[in-house]
């Protein structure tokens, strides 16, 4: 309903037909017609008696807000805006769906009545706390959100799963702590993750653990890993531990717990049979004077050896010794065979063996 406006004064601008002559009312009566075919508007709230009465709908020009009078008290109306007649759909959300441009407030709810819920009235989201977001399903929270984490209940999993949806690695809490545990995810590949002081026997049987580029195995009978450098275990072979050429080469480490530095076995005109750490044997002419040559050479002099040799089917006693000092440098060694009257010989094969820092 429009409101009236006669030709009156102010006090007129109501749908209330005074007494007057019958040209003056009957003209009254014809603005009352003619408002009812649209609807109350004008500036502001009306007010007043004769200008508002309950269920009144009333358009605020100054707002274009459609309003609807839910009470009176003397003479002043209370409006509700229903929403902006020159928007579409009032400016409200359709319920079909649309954009919500404005602040959208729930009630706090509970984990029995959670504020939004997905059709099922148990499963959804509350306000748990300040600045806090519960997660409930089947009425009972299993997680909830702040500034701060994520945190999920009562020992709950989380799931991690596989390409085919069927299979899952699940995280969980224990059922009982004595206080707060953090695990730091590392920044690499490769790497135990785990807030234990030690590996379970029982996840360590029959897997292996890398170091740098070589693999041990640890076999069914592993016991425990203290770290990298301390490895302790029942089936750990030495003869896994290689360069990255596939050789034993020894390093200073390997070489105090007993490896040779160098090592080789040679016949009578110095060909090898067999080497490590050797790049060749010179025989100097002569009977039994030969020279060790080192492939790389050691760092001083202080090093130990063992010599022998083997007579074949020659008779009488072989003593191989080392050729007065000038004999023993960093890079070779001189040695000279014997027979048990101290005069040099040839026989069949001669073994040396080499220890240094």
């Amino acid at each position: 309903m429009a409101r009236v406006t006669t030709t009156g004064s102010a006090t007129d601008n109501n749908f209330n037909a005074a007494n007057g002559t019958g040209l003056q009312v009957r003209t009254k009566l014809n603005e009352v017609l003619t408002a009812l075919r649209t609807l109350n508007a004008g500036s502001g709230d009306p007010s007043g008696d004769a200008n508002v009465v309950a269920f009144q709908p009333h358009i605020d020009t100054s707002t274009n807000e459609l309003k609807i009078c839910t009470s009176v008290s003397s003479g002043t109306g209370t409006f509700t805006t229903i929403g902006n007649i020159t928007q579409t759909n009032f400016g409200l959300l359709s319920k079909t769906g649309g954009t919500l441009t404005g602040v959208l407030t729930t009630a706090t709810g509970s984990t029995s009545a959670p504020s939004l819920n997905f059709g099922d009235g148990g499963t959804g989201f509350y306000k748990k706390g300040t600045n806090q977001i519960g997660l409930i399903a089947n009425q009972a929270e299993i997680a909830f959100f702040d500034q701060n984490s994520f945190t999920i209940d009562n020992s709950k999993e989380l799931r991690l799963l596989e390409n085919s949806g069927s299979e899952y690695v699940a995280l969980k809490a224990p059922s009982s702590m004595s206080a707060n545990k953090t695990i730091t995810f590392p920044d690499e590949t490769g790497t135990v993750l785990t807030s234990a002081s030690s590996i379970a026997n029982s996840n360590l049987a029959n897997s292996s653990v890398t170091v740098g580029s070589t693999a041990i195995s640890l076999g069914s009978s592993a016991t425990t890993i203290a770290g990298l450098t301390t490895l302790t275990s029942t089936n750990l072979q030495a003869t896994n531990i290689k360069d990255t050429s596939g050789n034993n080469s020894s390093t200073a480490e390997q070489i105090s717990q007993g490896r040779a530095k160098a090592w080789v076995i040679f016949g009578n005109d110095g060909s090898m049979n067999a080497n490590f750490g050797v790049s060749s044997v010179t025989d100097n002419g002569g009977s039994g004077n030969f020279t060790i040559n080192f492939s790389s050479a050691f760092a001083n002099v202080n090093y130990a050896f063992a010599l022998s040799a083997g007579r074949g089917t020659g008779s009488g006693a072989r003593i191989v010794t080392q050729e007065g000092t000038s004999g023993k440098t960093t890079s070779a060694f001189q040695l000279k065979v014997r027979n048990d009257s101290g005069s040099q010989t040839d026989t069949q094969e001669v073994s040396a063996v080499f220890f240094a820092a």
